[in-house]
């Protein structure tokens, strides 16, 4: 009787010929194997069926082939950092209740610096006279002092309030298609900016609510010199949602897109428009890719699980920066000879190579 419940759990192991039998065959196996026991009409293998199996075993090794040996595969689009929805929506929680504690009262000290922060916001805003920007710096700069001096921990209370009340702001202006005067003490430039780079399609604004509130909470920090207050930062999953939407959406850098327009202008005014309208093409893809890059390397300093390299061999590749693209990909192969994404690697690789070596 023992010997029989043995027999029966081999039969039913994992490792047992069972479980190897039902491993599933390549698609174009099990075509042949079909093939191969079909009969003619008196019931004998058909030819066409001894064909078939003798195909077999080329099948298999060509299978085989594909998956081990690497083709030229150019990349396409980069990977996108993994975002926790829920650790998202548990900041957002933690927002709206730093925001309630703000309702509640805030020292005249806080409340004095968002009233600085507002008119800074309206003469940035208004594109005021230079000593008007310095009088409004320097009335900033006074209010910050005192709050760190006093109250720090009220600064985020105050950031999360102004957070709220600036996605409704927000959510106003993509209901109406007018940047209202909230919007504007609250944001200053963000219509006119994130118009700019294309983040903003007539009165859709394209960040989602996650991302919204992570860009103000960027450009609130960068406004009061308080990028280095680690108490301010943004949590890991900010960060990656922030980023994931900078590579899906880039664009060149403040500084590249003065050249960009000119190069532009001065394309359709050439003799040769179509080669000059070709070559600003060109310029304006590797300075779209070149911001992008940066994005990448400043993720990667901040997300361990990003596939960096990986990410950097296909904006590089994009680039048509081939050796460099190659030499990043080699990179990644160092540190993850294996993995999902190892064998998309190695055809990027050899893409790279291939792209690099011709003429």
């Amino acid at each position: 009787m023992e010997a029989e419940e043995r027999k029966r759990e081999r039969g039913t192991s994992s490792r047992g010929p069972k479980a190897r039998d039902a491993a599933p065959l390549p698609p174009a196996v099990v075509a042949a194997l079909s093939a191969a026991k079909s009969t003619d009409a008196t019931g004998r293998p058909s030819a066409t069926g001894g064909r078939a199996l003798a195909l077999v075993p080329v099948v298999v090794m060509l299978t085989l082939a594909a998956l081990l040996f690497p083709r030229a595969v150019p990349p396409q689009e980069l990977p996108l950092p993994r975002v926790d929805v829920r650790a998202l929506e548990a900041t957002a929680e933690r927002d709206a209740n730093y925001a309630r504690l703000a309702e509640r009262g805030l020292s005249d000290d806080t409340r004095v610096l968002g009233t600085k922060l507002r008119a800074f916001n309206n003469l940035q805003a208004s594109s005021a006279d230079e000593s008007a920007m310095i009088a409004g710096r320097a009335a900033l700069n006074h209010a910050i002092a005192a709050v760190l001096e006093r109250s720090p921990a009220e600064l985020k209370l105050l950031r999360a309030a102004q957070v709220t009340l600036f996605l409704r702001a927000v959510a106003d202006f993509e209901a109406t298609g007018v940047e209202g005067d909230e919007l504007i003490a609250l944001g200053g430039t963000f219509v006119s900016r994130l118009r700019a780079v294309g983040w903003i399609k007539e009165r859709t604004v394209l960040p989602d609510a996650a991302v919204r509130a992570a860009l103000y909470k960027l450009m609130w920090g960068a406004t009061l010199n308080l990028t280095a207050d680690a108490t301010l930062d943004l949590s890991l999953d900010e960060q990656r949602a922030v980023h994931a939407f900078y590579i899906l959406h880039p664009h060149p850098s403040d500084a590249r897109r003065t050249g960009l327009a000119a190069a532009w202008a001065a394309a359709h005014a050439a003799s040769s428009p179509a080669a000059a309208c070709e070559e600003a093409r060109l310029a304006e893809i590797a300075a779209t890719e070149e911001w992008r890059l940066e994005k990448v390397r400043k993720l990667g300093t901040l997300d361990p699980d990003y596939p960096t390299s990986f990410a950097l061999g296909i904006g590089l590749y994009r680039q048509r920066k081939y050796a460099a693209s190659a030499e990043a990909f080699r990179d990644w192969l160092r540190e993850h000879p294996t993995g999902p994404l190892a064998l998309r690697a190695q055809n990027h690789l050899k893409a790279a190579i291939v792209a690099d070596s011709s003429p």
